[in-house]
């Protein structure tokens, strides 16, 4: 599938290059971020997240555990330029030396791109590529297994391990596996903000953003409530780490708030803004419980929008300032 260059919303664009031996858990996680960033609900349609999978010789990719994935479009055909590509991503193969060996393959669209002034971004094994082809002058994000491969192999440049994703310049780098979701997050927040950014981590499962089981949808006392209740609560676990009015979620629901607020107190006995908040505090009870994050990063990731705000509702629900909280009802699981 090619970019259709008469689609006017916004929205940002992908092309997806597979090198033999990629890891399908690091596609995966990436693709599935744009997925569920890309659109409205969980259909995957490409509508503010674009993307294109492509291969160097246009034929069909294996990954290093033997799956086999085919192209969207013939990199030939596609135009990369930036009417057509936002970020070039790169899957590296999972063996460094067969990674370098290919680099004249891959130089001469490498070039290319540079001189077209794409975004470059390096994903596992790619930083051998980037690096073997010239387009790293400093340093770059390598898997923690590489580092001292890479560091015998490209002594004037500098490995960095300790983080998930890093920008230098014009090349973005994530040393792959899941780190690609938090990668992806990244970028669409970039162009999007955090509310785009975020939607979909709870349905991931991504650590921090999984939610309690008292909020998951599958909780059968939510098969119970009326399909407009469901669909907004739905919504609310979606975006469990978001400041949201009542109002933006009644329209979401394509309801007024007056009308969401009389069909929610009906099902549950409280309104939009009272579940919404009372979600999101027992959303912190499970962080305060499970992590050993602090309550800063907590009232954040809670969606409060300061400590402040926070430590206010969580006494008047609770009876006990979220450290006192943890500290009576940790039973060991949290230093």
């Amino acid at each position: 599938m090619l970019f259709n260059k008469n689609i006017v919303r916004e929205n940002i664009k992908f092309i997806v290059l597979l090198m033999p031996g990629f890891s399908l858990l690091s596609l995966g996680g990436f693709l599935d971020k744009l997925r569920f960033s890309g659109d409205i609900e969980d259909y995957g349609r490409q509508i503010s997240c674009l993307w294109n999978i492509v291969s160097i010789d246009n034929k069909p990719v294996q990954a290093s555990c033997g799956a086999v994935i085919l192209n969207d479009s013939h990199l030939n055909e596609t135009t990369i330029t930036s009417e057509y590509c936002d970020y070039f991503v790169i899957f590296g193969g999972n063996h460094p030396s067969r990674v370098m060996q290919s680099a004249s393959r891959y130089r001469p669209l490498l070039k290319r791109l540079r001189l077209n002034a794409i975004k470059l971004v390096s994903i596992d094994n790619a930083a051998f590529l980037l690096a073997e082809s010239g387009m790293v002058t400093d340093n770059i994000l390598v898997h923690w297994r590489h580092f001292s491969e890479f560091k015998d192999t490209f002594p004037w440049l500098k490995p960095i391990v300790d983080k998930n994703v890093m920008e230098n310049g014009r090349v973005y780098s994530c040393p792959g596996g899941n780190s690609t979701i938090e990668l992806a997050t990244y970028l669409i927040e970039k162009k999007f903000g955090r509310e785009k950014a975020f939607k979909g981590l709870s349905d991931m499962l991504v650590a921090g953003f999984s939610p309690p089981s008292c909020t998951n949808w599958s909780n059968p006392d939510l098969e119970k409530l009326t399909l407009p209740v469901r669909y907004a609560i739905k919504f609310m676990q979606q975006n469990i780490s978001l400041y949201l009015s009542a109002e933006k979620i009644s329209i979401h629901c394509g309801l007024s708030r007056r009308q969401l607020d009389r069909m929610m107190i009906s099902d549950t006995g409280l309104t939009v803004r009272q579940k919404f908040l009372e979600m999101k505090i027992n959303y912190a009870c499970w962080l305060l419980l499970k992590t050993s994050k602090k309550i800063t990063e907590i009232a954040n990731e809670s969606g409060f929008t300061d400590l402040s705000h926070f430590s206010r509702h969580f006494k008047t629900k609770t009876g006990l300032t979220p450290a006192k909280w943890r500290q009576e009802n940790s039973l060991g699981e949290v230093n």
